[in-house]
């Protein structure tokens, strides 16, 4: 019986929905087909029947061929890319970073495509790093936020619990050094909906906020904003300028989880303000940081080599990518003959060395300020636990 509509599912779309089967992922797709059709929308090109169908390049929109100049004309995509924002200056955070094809080549190779020497050496350079990550420490909640951390620990609701936890504790970090005052411009990177915004909006007053991201989020958190003022910039963060910022205040750039390569792009950035009073930012997906990005490369010590990077970015990997859930067991998984707690330490290591080499370009840059990379809360809160923090003395 399972073979025979295994058969009958070869035949792509069917009138009850689209039942394509794939032989060598052994996936069925099952997409709805329109009435009075044969094909589903991803498989109409496969009606020989009907008119050839193209995606927008912009928004990836299906349509007939004969449509896509008129699609063109109102794309929100290509209206949105027509908005220049008042802070854009094209690529201004991208200086000196030159790309080549030999570059590229290496920053899109996969572990296993490595010669196992090559990999081996940076495992055993990364066994002599001492990581000073506890799994466990003794996590500070800020004072103000202890009603909404109690509210939603009795709601049980725990993903809101859990974001509110780790802003909780940034801010607490910055209030140790402080970080957390009325009267400053606070500019969030790669901000999403804006929570960090959201809470110091909560507690501190006469604030400006900036809050940065390329992407359109849904709700935003900065509809409860009333007595500070705020600015969203739907802008790629390479292309943002931070002192064409009109605020008289001085600046602190904020940043919650920001991937890979963006936090050395906000670096960059941040570091060119003529008010600069501050940096915050938790650092997440090491794995995403590029060799061309990486401003950092002096600091990195034995692994100061465009291809130990790339395998260094891909270990870091390990920390987050969760072997324990995985059905195989610890025999299973072991590679490079370690353990999976083994290539966990291996993983915290790897992001640890990333951090502290940005640390040490920030000190080297700003002798004046203070630079400390500290974690913020436990592995289980979130295994994403260090923060770059930079303030004045």
């Amino acid at each position: 019986m399972k073979r025979e509509l295994e058969e009958s599912l070869e035949t792509k779309c069917g009138p009850g929905g689209c039942h394509s089967y794939q032989s060598k992922k052994k996936r069925y797709c099952k997409m709805v087909v329109r009435s009075g059709e044969k094909f589903c929308g991803a498989h109409v090109n496969e009606d020989e029947n009907k008119e050839k169908r193209v995606k927008c390049p912009h928004c990836g929109c299906l349509l007939p061929a004969n449509k896509l100049e008129k699609h063109m004309k109102k794309c929100n995509k290509v209206k949105e890319a027509s908005i220049i924002p008042i802070y854009y200056s094209r690529d201004i955070n991208m200086e000196n970073i030159k790309t080549d094809e030999d570059q590229s080549n290496i920053d899109s190779m996969k572990l296993a495509e490595f010669e196992t020497p090559t990999v081996e050496e940076v495992l055993k350079l990364l066994t002599n790093v001492k990581d000073p990550i506890e799994d466990e420490i003794i996590e500070t909640e800020l004072n103000e936020m202890a009603d909404i951390v109690n509210e939603l620990k009795d709601l049980n609701a725990k993903k809101a619990l859990r974001h509110t936890l780790q802003q909780s504790y940034i801010l607490q970090k910055m209030n140790q050094q402080d970080l957390l005052k009325d009267d400053r411009c606070y500019i969030e990177f790669g901000a999403g909906k804006g929570g960090l915004t959201e809470r110091l909006n909560q507690y501190y007053k006469n604030l400006d906020f900036v809050i940065v991201d390329r992407a359109t989020s849904r709700v935003k958190k900065e509809r409860k904003i009333e007595e500070n003022s705020f600015e969203r910039v739907k802008i790629d963060i390479k292309d943002f300028d931070i002192n064409l910022i009109t605020s008289s205040k001085s600046h602190i750039g904020i940043a919650k989880h920001l991937c890979g390569s963006a936090t050395d792009l906000s670096l960059r950035g941040i570091q060119r303000s003529s008010k600069l009073n501050g940096i915050v930012i938790a650092t997440c997906c090491h794995h995403k940081c590029t060799w061309n990005s990486f401003h950092s490369k002096d600091y990195l010590g034995s692994f100061k080599d465009r291809t130990y990077f790339r395998i260094l970015t891909l270990l870091s990997s390990w920390r987050t990518c969760g072997f324990e859930k995985s059905h195989s067991t610890p025999q299973e998984g072991v590679r490079f003959e370690l353990s999976i707690k083994e290539k966990e330490n291996i993983g915290s290591k790897a992001k640890y060395v990333i951090d502290k080499a940005r640390c040490e370009y920030l000190k080297a840059k700003f002798p004046s300020f203070s630079v400390t990379l500290d974690q913020y809360c436990s592995v289980n809160t979130s295994p994403e636990c260090r923060l770059i923090l930079m303030r004045s003395i």
